[in-house]
């Protein structure tokens, strides 16, 4: 008597946007899921509920590639894992993915790398086996576009400081360590311009290099260069340090 081997499907988002999780495969691989959301078990329009379900095989004709269908679910029939994206892609079907989350054009939340999940699923389950499928409200917070482009913003502006700060082997100061209670709108204004002025003397210095790299008879440039980023990383870091002196007088007033 074989014994079926069992994966879990933990939710963690239950939106309107979608329903999406955490897949656990024997091998102990995860994967994130993404279902309709929860509209009372509804053909089409809603995910399957929490349970326990047997898996068997089945041909996906769309897609046009073998995978398992979730068999057992009350009201509801053709209920398959498979790739996709957004709940777009699924009327009732859990879909795959390595990535989450993803926005994509015309979808909103999502999952990525489908193709590859769905290659990790199906090469692992080759027989029938059981889902069990669970709910747990334990979703760390989704940020939106403004939000991603922030972070983005801000580690690149930490990149672009440890570059130039290497020159003179000083320490980064990341900018939200940067500006201290107490300081006012006008110090701010004062160094924050010296340090853009800095970066961007500095960065004149970077591109000077790179020039060389592409065109060699631009190396005869490159003493310029490096001075250059010396001046602009000593910019910089004079503006740090004007914001750490008025984060002192700051405190101690």
């Amino acid at each position: 008597m074989s014994v079926f081997k069992v994966i879990t499907v933990v939710r963690f988002r239950k939106k309107a946007d979608g329903t999406f999780g955490r897949m656990r495969l024997p091998s102990g691989k995860v994967l994130f899921t993404c279902e309709k959301p929860w509209n009372d078990n509804k053909v089409g329009e809603s995910c399957i509920p929490e349970g326990r379900y047997l898996c068997q095989p089945r041909r996906y004709n769309k897609g046009g590639y073998d995978t398992f269908e979730i068999t057992g679910v009350p009201g509801r029939s053709a209920i398959l894992i498979h790739k996709g994206n957004s709940d777009e892609n699924v009327k009732g079907c859990i879909a795959v993915g390595r990535v989450y989350p993803l926005y994509l054009p015309g979808m909103g939340l999502s999952v990525g790398d489908s193709a590859g999940a769905f290659s990790d699923f199906i090469s692992e389950m080759i027989e029938p086996f059981y889902i069990d499928i669970s709910f747990v409200d334990e979703e760390a917070p989704v940020l939106d576009q403004k939000d991603i482009a922030a972070i983005v913003t801000k580690e690149e502006q930490i990149q672009e400081a440890a570059v130039l700060t290497a020159k003179l082997n000083m320490p980064v100061i990341h900018p939200e360590n940067v500006i201290a209670p107490g300081v006012t709108t006008s110090e701010h204004k004062r160094t924050s311009k010296m340090e853009v002025i800095g970066y961007l003397v500095g960065g004149l210095g970077l591109l000077i290099e790179a020039a060389g790299l592409v065109f060699p008879p631009a190396l005869v440039l490159a003493p310029i260069a490096v001075k250059l980023g010396v001046i602009g990383a000593g910019l910089a870091g004079t503006a740090n340090a004007a914001y750490a002196i008025s984060r002192g007088l700051a405190k101690s007033g």
